[in-house]
């Protein structure tokens, strides 16, 4: 998992991106805004494919368009930070060998006990004062 303070991914990328939401869960304990653990599939218009499994503001995931992918939560309004699964972690489990993942490898990620562990623990994080 990557934690990343006050940062934006993507944000001068000329990919769109088509994306399809496999699971998502309320991150409750995140109370700035409602916030969810969202896995969902995207293919870039550049070529790229891939599982990302991040914390994002439920107005963010629900209202997507083909706009650069932008994973992030909000502890505040001046605080934005991203937590997402490193992407090396499919590749550490065999399942990018190539750095492309595909949408069976993404779904078949998605009923293992590995993500079920890393959901388990994206829903539980909580804000503490």
């Amino acid at each position: 998992m990557d934690l990343e303070t006050t940062s934006f991914r993507d944000t001068d990328n000329p990919n769109t991106y088509k994306r399809e939401v496999l699971d998502s869960a309320p991150a409750p304990d995140l109370q700035y805004a409602p916030t969810s653990v969202v896995s969902y599939y995207r293919e870039a218009s550049l070529g790229d494919r891939d599982l990302s499994v991040a914390v994002i503001i439920d107005d963010v995931w629900q209202n997507w368009t083909e706009a650069p992918a932008i994973d992030y939560f909000k502890t505040s309004a001046e605080e934005t930070p991203i937590m997402a699964m490193n992407p090396e972690y499919l590749h550490a489990l065999g399942l990018d060998e190539d750095g492309d993942t595909t949408l069976d490898e993404a779904k078949t990620f998605v009923a293992s006990e590995q993500y079920s562990t890393l959901k388990k623990v994206l829903t539980s994080v909580r804000e503490t004062p």
